[in-house]
């Protein structure tokens, strides 16, 4: 039972954090004076309510999408967009999801952002996992490792390994996904 209080508290704790540090982010979006200073901010809302309210952080994602779309930001755009997207796939709006992640990955194509696009690969596999379609999920996770090889992003690179690793693990094809698996670690 003490260990129920403990974590009832922590729980508590950080989700007044949480309210205070998006209450702080709020006001500092009040006060920004630039559309630049505002999307970095909309995009640490998102960040900060993802934590806890994903109804929440799907309106700052809307916000950032309006914002970056009436400022013609074509960074920022399918940075919002990919946020969208991540917010509907969590929630399991896997037809949303896919429609803003589409979104996303053409304004990362539109400005040769190969780290935006290997980052909505793996949130597209993602839902294609969800969806138990397997081999679109590894087409996805393998188009994502070889941005990242292009990239030489060695995080980036480790992550996509271990996600084809599950895939071939999804597929009965242990062999490969210890291989996988080993390149990955």
């Amino acid at each position: 039972m003490r260990k129920v209080w403990v974590l009832l508290l922590l729980f508590a704790q950080t989700a007044l954090a949480q309210n205070k540090a998006l209450d702080s982010l709020q006001l500092q979006l009040s006060a920004a004076k630039t559309d630049e200073s505002r999307l970095a901010i909309l995009k640490e809302l998102v960040n900060t309510a993802f934590e806890t309210d994903l109804n929440k952080a799907l309106e700052y994602a809307r916000m950032g999408v309006d914002l970056a779309d009436r400022a013609g930001d074509k960074n920022a755009q399918p940075i919002f967009y990919e946020m969208k997207g991540r917010m509907h796939a969590n929630m399991l709006q896997l037809d949303s999801a896919t429609h803003f992640f589409d979104k996303a990955m053409a304004g990362y194509k539109a400005i040769d952002n190969k780290k935006g696009q290997a980052t909505t690969w793996f949130k597209i596999g993602w839902v294609h996992k969800k969806k138990q379609e397997i081999d679109k999920a590894m087409d996805a996770d393998m188009t994502a490792l070889t941005l990242m090889e292009e990239l030489k992003d060695q995080e980036g690179i480790a992550n996509a390994l271990g996600r084809v690793s599950d895939d071939l693990t999804r597929q009965g094809r242990m062999k490969e996904a210890l291989d996988y698996a080993k390149k990955s670690i």
